[in-house]
């Protein structure tokens, strides 16, 4: 098995056994970002598959799992090309904008750099979305090596307008906002078989911090505290719960996590 992470700042391909044994691990650089003025954080996602190609190559005969950062997102066209940078989740241009949420069904309100958000706003600044679609950078890697660009549930989530009960978007959240339906993917479960990539057999994205709980707990409850670009405490529970000052994301096991997002984690490095 072959397991990629496309953070932020690292890109990382780790090779496991069946027993999940670690054989190999290769970290490189995210040489993808293009924008980090304090405002905006834009990344160039067709470097960033360029690098991971790099990293895949003479890899075949195996499962390719894929995780990385949420919340952001590429527009494609048709052809799956991608027509605008990846605005990632350190994004900040909507700070100001009210926007209408119903975290009692999504799970989350819609924060700075959630792509529902930065969608609205690029339509504000004059952005026509007509044939273009959005999908996740983890989902655009996908997409650039089996052909399906369609979005997983747990990244569908990070962007505040997924019915995480009903398992589809939240058309009415959607409607309120102006979106055009069109704009939005369609909806795969997490973890799934999704193609052929070249001769790797290409799983569905699970979210980065979903991938991190599960790796360490195991289906089990304990919380964990992960500090990487960002910084989560999660905490497994059985059934939806959201909490106001919280999150309660799909976990790939169908339950779910209660997560409170207010550490900046390894982020702040950047800055000594």
């Amino acid at each position: 098995m072959l397991s990629l992470d496309i953070g932020t700042t690292k890109i990382c391909l780790m090779e496991l056994n069946d027993e999940n044994s670690v054989l190999d691990t290769k970290v490189v650089d995210n040489k993808g970002t293009t924008v980090d003025d304090g405002f905006c954080h834009e990344q160039d996602a067709d470097v960033i598959f360029g690098q991971v190609q790099a990293l895949l190559k003479g890899k075949e005969k195996d499962h390719l799992a894929l995780t990385g950062q949420m919340h952001g997102f590429v527009l494609i066209d048709k052809e799956g090309n991608a027509q605008s940078p990846c605005i990632t989740w350190r994004d900040q241009r909507i700070k100001g904008m009210h926007l209408p949420g119903d975290p009692e069904r999504t799970g989350c309100k819609i924060h700075r750099g959630y792509a529902a958000g930065t969608l609205v706003w690029m339509q504000k600044q004059g952005q026509d979305l007509k044939g273009l679609r959005a999908v996740s950078l983890p989902g655009y890697i996908q997409g650039k090596l089996t052909g399906d660009f369609s979005i997983d549930d747990e990244n569908a989530a990070s962007w505040g307008i997924y019915d995480v009960k009903a398992h589809t978007w939240d058309w009415n959240l959607v409607d309120q906002l102006g979106l055009p339906p069109e704009v939005l993917p369609e909806i795969i479960p997490s973890a799934s078989i999704v193609g052929l990539g070249g001769k790797l057999v290409v799983h569905a994205p699970v979210g980065d911090n979903q991938a991190s709980v599960w790796y360490v707990t195991q289906g089990g409850g304990a919380a964990v505290l992960n500090l990487g670009d960002g910084g989560q405490m999660s905490i497994p529970v059985k059934t939806f719960a959201y909490r106001s000052g919280q999150e309660c994301r799909p976990m790939p096991d169908g339950t779910f996590i209660q997560v409170y997002s207010s550490l900046c984690g390894g982020w702040a490095y950047d800055y000594l």
